[in-house]
């Protein structure tokens, strides 16, 4: 699980260890990726530092694997680094869950997806995001004194889909461990088709070598990033079920996280400093520090 700094970051992440802690899942089994906030330029960085810091103390005190990486925030440089953390696993009997802090896996429907990888029926699930958010829409604290984090983002909502691509609102979140993400987790790296290959069938190296090669954030040379890819036999195949994605980006200090970002990603050249844009500067439905709704359903 990767986790951003801004101001609420402590609080999700107590959230989500005790969750799979309850589920019985042991310590020892998860591992963590903080966000070291410690070249960020702005004021705030003394107090996301903190919540690095509180996040950090709290792991180690339940004894939960953990690392950092330091710098600015890209989607890129969080996948190099969960490569070079992963480098090694590679046995495709077993599985990664993979998800970011603010993602929390409906079970029912992922119970569902996991039966057809026990069955050998695919490789990886995929899910897509249904944005939690208030009552009132106001982009409230994640208290850890106040109920679960259900009751305190009980609405569901398609919010993001509003500024960003439908592809980058479905997340890769289970997959065989002979397998690697692509930034963002949208993606199963080598899992494109024969028709975008020179052949007419699927080769490994082939669809490797092109699906690297056509990422839209070259910051990170080809060779390194095939080198960390482990080997594999099969071209993927993504299970029918697609799971639900409770997503929890609109909480307190989500303002100055897109600000960062859209700063950062416009400084790289970066098209997706449009997206942090149009939610930063009220394109879309930002009311002030509020969220106007449109509701899909409510839980």
């Amino acid at each position: 699980m990767a986790a951003t700094s801004h101001s609420n970051t402590f609080e999700m992440l107590v959230f989500r260890v005790c969750r799979y802690l309850q589920t019985c899942i042991r310590h020892n089994h998860l591992f963590i990726t903080l966000h070291h906030p410690s070249v960020l330029d702005r004021v705030e960085s003394m107090v996301v530092s903190e919540v690095y810091q509180r996040s950090s103390d709290f792991l180690s005190a339940l004894a939960i694997p953990h690392n950092s990486w330091p710098g600015h925030f890209t989607s890129n440089t969080k996948m190099v680094h969960y490569l070079e953390s992963l480098n090694g696993l590679k046995d495709p009997n077993k599985y990664i869950f993979h998800s970011d802090l603010d993602e929390i896996v409906d079970p029912v429907t992922l119970r569902q997806a996991m039966a057809e990888m026990n069955r050998g029926e695919c490789d990886a699930i995929t899910g897509s995001w249904q944005d939690r958010v208030t009552l009132e829409g106001d982009l409230k604290r994640v208290e850890l004194n106040d109920g679960q984090i259900e009751e305190q983002f009980p609405l569901r909502c398609t919010y993001s889909k509003h500024f960003m691509p439908e592809r980058t609102t479905k997340k890769v979140i289970v997959y065989r461990s002979n397998l690697r993400l692509t930034s963002g987790q949208h993606e199963v790296w080598c899992n494109i088709g024969a028709d975008q290959l020179p052949g007419t069938y699927w080769n490994r190296q082939e669809a490797c070598r092109a699906h690297v090669e056509g990422r839209a954030d070259k910051a990170t040379k080809t060779s390194y990033i095939l080198r960390l890819l482990p080997e594999s036999t099969n071209k993927p195949k993504i299970c029918k079920t697609v799971v639900i994605i409770d997503h929890y980006k609109f909480v307190a200090g989500v303002q100055q996280h897109l600000a960062d970002r859209m700063v950062n990603y416009k400084n790289l050249g970066l098209a997706w400093w449009k997206q942090s844009m149009e939610v930063f500067y009220c394109r879309y439905y930002f009311l002030k520090n509020a969220i106007c709704i449109i509701v899909s359903q409510k839980k």
